[in-house]
């Protein structure tokens, strides 16, 4: 649990000051999970798939330790052809928070029960310094 929270950190401090950019709207059928809730799944005997939305530089730069990198555009395919068993938890992040509720939403449109978006995104793991 040590280097999970570790990791956590050091992607804190290397993720960007841009962010996902505003979605207009509220988006329902997602929920959403804080820094230390997922420090708390990713130490479990089965850790959730987290999936990191950010651009390939900033995930190169820093990424917890197991996500996925993908771009919006490429997380239905991944998921049709490549995804979890649909029991398996899944945690959708990017840089704010609001780009991950959107591809939150996409994962559970294919189905996935346990789908949450991490709260404030990457630059929240550095406020809530886990």
């Amino acid at each position: 649990m040590r280097s999970a929270s570790m990791a956590l950190a050091l992607l804190a401090l290397t993720a960007p000051l841009t962010g996902c950019g505003r979605l207009t709207g509220a988006l329902t059928g997602t929920s959403e999970l804080d820094a230390a809730g997922l420090q708390e799944q990713l130490g479990g005997v089965t850790p959730p798939l987290v999936i990191d939305l950010r651009d390939r530089e900033s995930y190169r730069a820093g990424h917890i330790p197991g996500a996925v990198s993908l771009r919006m555009e490429e997380l239905a395919g991944f998921l049709s052809r490549f995804g979890p068993p649909h029991d398996r938890g899944v945690v959708v992040v990017c840089y704010r928070g609001n780009l991950s509720r959107l591809g939150a939403a996409t994962v559970s449109g294919h189905g996935y029960r346990e789908v949450r978006s991490l709260a404030g995104g990457t630059e929240e793991i550095g406020r809530a310094h886990v």
